[in-house]
């Protein structure tokens, strides 16, 4: 987890969440995965899964007047059966909402205070078919169908990349 805070009356500000798996929490308000409030914070790469809240399973966002250079991108953000994803108690327009997939078996990819998100700047809503998340296996299973490279190119990479990790 990158983490970037310094503390203000008791609140963490300028908090960077970076590249971390958030699943299986609770919480009787706010969000099950994260409540979310901080100017200058950056919530980028994500995983957030399986948690429960009647206030946003994934997220939960307090935009206040001077909740500023925020940012929220390239997450993954699956609410529980029947509950909503990404909840926002004021309009999304102050953090930079993009390329996420905000998704909601059974329920709102969003609640209503955050309006419309799909397809904008890059924001979609997909079950991701995670690999095997009842053993805690939350990798997207790759799907030729979502992918904008063909397939030889796709394995020519993923080869490439195995090369350069082993030596």
């Amino acid at each position: 987890m990158g983490w970037r805070r310094y503390f203000h009356c008791g609140a963490i500000m300028g908090a960077d969440i970076i590249q971390n798996l958030i699943v299986s929490n609770s919480a009787s308000a706010g969000g099950g995965g994260i409540a979310w409030s901080l100017s200058g914070s950056r919530l980028i790469n994500n995983t957030i899964a399986e948690n429960d809240s009647i206030n946003g399973s994934g997220i939960s966002v307090f935009f206040a007047p001077v909740l500023t250079n925020a940012l929220i991108a390239n997450n993954i953000i699956i609410a529980k059966q029947n509950q909503i994803g990404l909840d926002c108690f004021n309009p999304i327009n102050s953090p930079i909402f993009e390329f996420n997939n905000v998704y909601s078996p059974g329920g709102f990819s969003y609640g209503p205070g955050c309006g419309l998100q799909d397809p904008i700047k890059g924001t979609i809503s997909l079950d991701p078919q995670f690999v095997n998340p009842t053993v805690g296996n939350y990798r997207v299973r790759w799907d030729h169908r979502l992918s904008i490279l063909e397939p030889t190119t796709y394995m020519d990479c993923l080869s490439q990349i195995s090369m350069r990790t082993q030596g």
